[in-house]
């Protein structure tokens, strides 16, 4: 006969040891009716982090999330603010040190944080906080520039974990931008919080043709003259690939990839419409969009170089068709991250709206084209939707 009170036992045994650790990660991070209840910022399992911030966002409890994001605000930024304020050096080896032993977790996990937020559709003004931080942090670069040596602030990194210059700052808070921005546009379809992240007129001092600085935006800056890749999807993948729960929350390392692209052509589109000629001297956006940066931005350098089109355009095409189909109505946005901007793009009649789109995705194929050819290689070949190869078509004639 078979010893059925046995297996049983065992079985019980067997599930209560697969459950036990999860219980004891939910008790300590169960936010306390009476008492605090928190999880250490930086030194609690991603799990333990994440059930934690489901807690305060399920019970929108602000009080915890502002000084959460403070205790994550020590390490990410306010333990640099004796470094700008000193008249000394900076050591490049000291920054190294305390960016990857202090820093770099505690801008990981508030990373973690935002792609919560966005994950369980939270507070805006909560995600807001931690964009406001982000440019807080953006900006140390600029604050300590001066007390970085020459020869440092010049080198361009071997590798990620040897970067050491001032630029660490706005590269390492920039990749946090799309990788939020990526997952809230592949698993959510929408920027209502990614919108943060747009108005945002950074200072960027640079040693380049002898010293001199220029305003431009946060999304827009030009990350590569220091940085070990001009892509910013292999940054991210290095960075953030093997991070613990955001890849996961991700899907993989792949989906990852393809979001980071899309925020790149994003970011290209928002450049584009602030341009009524391209160097090439042909039409790009209408005076409406064009104007609205001049009058709204005036000396903001609005140029960027798309990383995107290194790969095949097929990665932004869920993007592109999301965008084209927003052209049709008159209420959405059109994946604008600036609100006022989308409502000048809205004046224009849906004809004078699907031209303008047309021609971003002609320059998108021309500058794809270019750098293949550059580089000695065939093209990827991609087709759009039928109805926006049509318009292409037109596009093309009509320029001939």
């Amino acid at each position: 006969m078979i010893e059925v009170e046995s297996l049983v036992n065992a079985e019980v045994e067997r599930r209560l040891a697969d459950l036990i650790p999860q219980i004891r990660e939910e008790e300590r991070s169960r936010v306390a009716g009476g008492g605090f209840g928190a999880v250490p910022a930086q030194t609690s399992t991603d799990d333990e982090f994440e059930i934690y911030v489901e807690q305060l966002i399920g019970s929108s409890d602000g009080s915890r999330f502002y000084i959460l994001l403070e205790k994550l605000r020590d390490n990410c930024s306010a333990i640099w603010e004796k470094m700008v304020e000193s008249d000394q050096m900076v050591n490049p080896d000291e920054l190294l040190e305390s960016k990857i032993s202090v820093f770099l977790p505690a801008i990981r996990r508030l990373t973690l944080l935002g792609m919560l937020i966005i994950k369980y559709n939270g507070n805006t003004n909560w995600f807001d906080s931690i964009a406001n931080l982000l440019s807080e942090i953006f900006n140390l670069s600029t604050k300590i520039f001066s007390r970085i040596p020459s020869d440092i602030r010049t080198e361009k990194a071997d590798s990620l974990e040897s970067h050491r210059s001032h630029t660490v700052f706005a590269l390492e808070s920039l990749m946090a931008c799309y990788l939020l921005i990526g997952f809230e546009l592949t698993k959510k379809s929408d920027i209502k919080f990614s919108s943060s992240f747009f108005s945002r007129p950074i200072l960027i001092k640079t040693d380049t043709y002898g010293g001199s600085e220029y305003r431009t935006f946060l999304l827009f800056y030009q990350y590569f003259y220091s940085a070990p890749s001009s892509f910013m999807d292999v940054l991210v993948e290095e960075r953030y690939g093997y991070a613990g729960r955001i890849p996961i929350l991700w899907g993989g390392a792949e989906l990852m990839k393809k979001g980071i692209f899309q925020v790149n052509f994003l970011v290209h589109w928002h450049s584009f419409l602030s341009f009524e000629k391209l160097d090439h001297d042909n039409p790009a956006a209408e005076l409406e969009t064009v104007n609205y940066f001049k009058n709204n931005f005036p000396n903001v350098v609005t140029h960027v170089q798309p990383a995107y089109i290194h790969d095949s355009l097929r990665n932004v095409l869920p993007l592109a068709e999301k965008i084209w189909s927003d052209l049709y109505a008159d209420v959405h946005d059109f994946f604008l991250l600036d609100l006022d901007l989308a409502k000048h793009f809205r004046t224009l009649n849906l004809e004078k709206r699907k031209a303008v789109f047309v021609r971003f995705l002609i320059e998108a194929e021309r500058q794809q084209v270019s750098r293949m050819f550059a580089l000695n290689r065939m093209p990827y070949y991609v087709t759009w939707t039928p109805e926006i190869d049509s318009e292409i078509a037109k596009i093309k004639i009509k320029a001939h």
